[in-house]
Formats: C-alpha cells, sequence, structure tokens
C-alpha cells in the first residue's frame, strides 16, 4: 500500500516555508537532542544571541532602527536548558563576516545583521520565528585562523 504525499507547493510563499519549518520543528521535539557525544553535553563555546539585551544604551539611540545579535560565552551554560539551532552551510568563495581574534572584543558587543551574508540573516530570521533565541554558525562562533579555539 503506497502512502499519499501531500501536494507540496513548488513555489512556496516565505509565510508557507516558514510554517512548514515549524510543523517539522513541532513534530521533531520528540527525538532525542545530540550534543558533540554521547557521555558528554555540553554546548559550544559561544553562542549568537538573537536577542541581545545587554548592549550600551548610547548604541541603541544612535541606531535604534538597526537588528543586530552578538556573541556570548555558552560553554558554562547547562545544556538541558539551553535551546540552540545550527546552520549547516557550504562556504562559498564570496567574502562574509567571521570573527577573528582582532574583531572577537565588537563581536561580543555586536554584529550588525545588515553585515552578514543572506544565508546568516535567512538562519537568524527562521531560528527567531521558531521561538529559539540562540544560533551557532561556524563563521561566527569560532574564531577563524586560531587553532586552539
Amino acid at each position: 500500500m503506497s502512502r499519499i504525499q501531500p501536494k507540496i507547493d513548488p513555489r512556496p510563499t516565505k509565510d508557507q516555508t516558514l510554517e512548514r519549518i515549524k510543523d517539522w520543528f513541532q513534530q521533531n521535539l520528540h527525538l532525542p537532542t545530540i550534543y558533540g557525544s554521547v557521555q558528554t553535553k555540553r554546548l559550544p563555546t559561544r553562542l549568537l544571541d538573537l536577542r541581545p539585551c545587554n548592549s550600551p544604551k548610547a548604541l541603541q539611540e544612535i541606531e535604534p532602527l538597526q537588528d543586530f545579535v552578538q556573541l556570548v560565552d555558552s560553554h558554562k551554560w547547562d545544556p538541558d536548558v539551553v535551546k540552540f539551532t545550527t546552520l549547516s552551510h557550504r562556504w562559498s568563495n564570496e567574502p562574509h563576516l567571521t570573527t577573528k581574534t582582532e574583531n572577537l572584543p565588537n563581536h561580543y558587543l555586536r554584529i550588525c545583521t545588515s553585515d552578514l551574508c543572506q544565508t546568516f540573516q535567512d538562519a537568524i530570521f527562521v531560528t527567531r520565528a521558531l521561538g529559539i533565541r540562540y544560533l551557532w554558525i561556524d563563521a561566527l562562533c569560532i574564531i577563524q585562523g586560531d587553532d586552539d579555539d
């Protein structure tokens, strides 16, 4: 007996796509979460906080309409409490913002989403739409060029 597949719109709207992602997400909430290894539950060293709340008030007054995120240290947080999404993507030859030793202090303060490539902006949008506060993107959460990080 064959299973009837639901009709899928070949050109869904942004809202339709987001609803489908939310449905998939809700259907898979019961699945076990995998953290690096079976023996050790731990969070990455850093995550992007998509709702930064400790930015200096002066920055908010200068650019109140500018959307931004910020890097936060997360390795000591409780992995059973913190939920985050992860972006898996292909690195292209197109230049995109990365975290390096020299810009790390600034990334702890803020990263303007308009400075990010569209793929990163889309990941932020979807993560927020799912109601999740944190996101891990390798290019931003790992210090690039630092073999010890």
